[in-house]
């Protein structure tokens, strides 16, 4: 790291946040409790199938002017197809 930079860290789902609309949470009512919404997860990583990868970590350095950006974290899973990662 160059010490001239100024550093900035930032986690995945700060970033992930930053795009968000709306609520996605909507179709699950403040009742749930966190155990099922880890359950519910887990279902769904495990349904996603052949070429998933669940709960991947990520890192990476973005250098911007006299900025150093560094994003890390997990990410939920992403898929490997014929075309590339989605």
């Amino acid at each position: 790291m160059d010490s001239r930079l100024e550093t900035i860290k930032l986690s995945v789902g700060a970033l992930a946040e930053l795009g968000r609309t709306g609520d996605i949470n909507y179709r699950f009512a403040s009742r749930s409790s966190a155990r099922e919404g880890i359950a519910a997860h887990k279902f769904v990583q495990q349904s996603r199938g052949d070429g998933y990868t669940a709960e991947y970590p990520v890192a990476h350095e973005i250098r911007y002017g006299t900025y150093q950006i560094d994003i890390s974290g997990r990410i939920d899973g992403y898929f490997v197809s014929e075309t590339g990662i989605c």
